[in-house]
């Protein structure tokens, strides 16, 4: 399973990097090395709500910068990549959808490749799902359905250099003769938007070209792609004919929620392998920190016992490093795993109706007093939502 998952996400990385030979290489992604791309300022751009005073159409950039360099100057996103191909017969299908959250704490990212796809072979849709979290250097990979996750610690001195060979290339939407549309604001932030033709179709194969229209939103503050949709469609015979070949694609980039808060947090199959995840600063608090100075909390009876906290009585049990507790509160329970000291706790809680994110599920993070009579914490909806406080003493 492990050396599928590594593979898909491979693939993954050369489907985008290779995006211009699966639907028209003239303006599709492309591969380009990079000499500097990091801009000059490191702080994030604040988007600008104000559409700029009014230049002739031609003095306005129409250029995107590499992807990478866009999302490096940003303090968090949550990137959409999308790439549709249908044809050349009915059965031929495929959609691959790229999605990458990158936390507010700037340590944190959550991967998530998604793909379907038939065949005039394999006609039956296969579906893949693979997420992918590192918080700080720890990682996480599953696929959906399996029963556990492969974790593991990425040594930092890899991640320096994966970093920089990372940092070597970026992807450069490309685009024909922009004609500019207007200012449009698009996911929070002022844009200009523009329209293009895809050159080259048809010329190779004799295909009449049906569609093929490409259309961007680049940021006025620092021209990144907020917005990139491009749709071909190409046939080698009259419309209607039941021999005639069709080749639709479709790519779509979507750049949102744009330095907002956001947090990242393992999922629940990654629990039973990680103890600690670094805290995050979007939620406007500090998490409780473990002080490994202070006495071990598992000496005054840890979290096992009877609680009286403000979302009702609270009663847990310990089983080795797992947590299992039950509240009042909407027939509320909590199943988190212990830090190395037996102080703090990180898991999930559910409760009634449904016991399922982001509504009746979430992520919480509790941490024992020095003398393990009270505790204090945090929750949140989901693993990214609104949340509030957590606190409790012993009955």
């Amino acid at each position: 399973m492990l050396q599928k998952q590594r593979f898909l996400i491979a693939l993954t990385v050369l489907v985008i990097a290779g995006v211009a030979c699966s639907i028209g290489q003239p303006v599709m992604v492309k591969a380009t090395p990079s000499s500097a791309q990091n801009p000059s300022s490191t702080s994030a751009p604040s988007p600008n709500l104000s559409p700029a005073s009014s230049p002739s159409p031609a003095s306005i950039p129409s250029k995107p910068i590499g992807l990478r360099q866009g999302l490096s100057s940003l303090d968090s996103y949550r990137l959409t990549i999308k790439l549709i191909n249908n044809g050349p017969t009915a059965q031929d299908k495929s959609q691959n959808t790229f999605t990458i959250e990158s936390g507010t704490d700037g340590k944190s990212s959550h991967t998530k490749y998604e793909t379907i796809a038939s065949s005039a072979d394999s006609p039956e849709a296969e579906t893949s799902v693979i997420d992918q979290y590192m918080i700080g250097n720890k990682n996480c990979t599953f696929s959906e359905g399996d029963s556990e996750a492969n974790t593991s610690d990425l040594d930092p001195m890899m991640k320096d250099v994966l970093n920089s060979w990372y940092s070597m290339f970026d992807l450069v939407p490309m685009v024909n003769e922009p004609v500019f549309i207007g200012a449009e604001e698009v996911n929070g932030v002022m844009t200009n938007h523009f329209k293009f033709k895809v050159n080259g179709l048809g010329i190779d194969s004799g295909a009449e070209v049906v569609s093929s229209e490409g259309e961007y939103w680049l940021a006025q503050d620092g021209q990144y792609i907020v917005k990139y949709s491009v749709v071909i469609e190409t046939r080698n015979g009259p419309a209607g004919d039941a021999n005639t070949k069709i080749m639709h694609s479709e790519f779509f980039i979507q750049l949102q929620d744009i330095n907002q808060p956001i947090n990242i947090a393992f999922s629940q199959i990654c629990n039973t392998a990680t103890t600690t995840i670094p805290a995050s600063s979007n939620q406007g608090t500090q998490e409780p920190s473990v002080n490994p100075n202070s006495t071990p909390a598992s000496k005054a009876g840890g979290f096992a016992g009877l609680w009286d906290s403000n979302y009702g009585d609270l009663t847990c049990a310990i089983d080795g490093e797992k947590v299992n507790c039950t509240y009042t509160h909407n027939a509320g329970k909590i199943e988190g795993f212990l830090d190395p000291g037996g102080k703090s706790m990180e898991g999930s809680w559910f409760e009634a109706p449904t016991y399922q994110p982001a509504d009746h599920a979430g992520r919480l993070v509790l941490t024992l007093s020095d003398d393990g009579n009270s505790f204090t914490g945090q929750w949140w909806y989901g693993p990214a939502g609104d949340g509030g406080f957590w606190k409790g003493t012993r009955k």
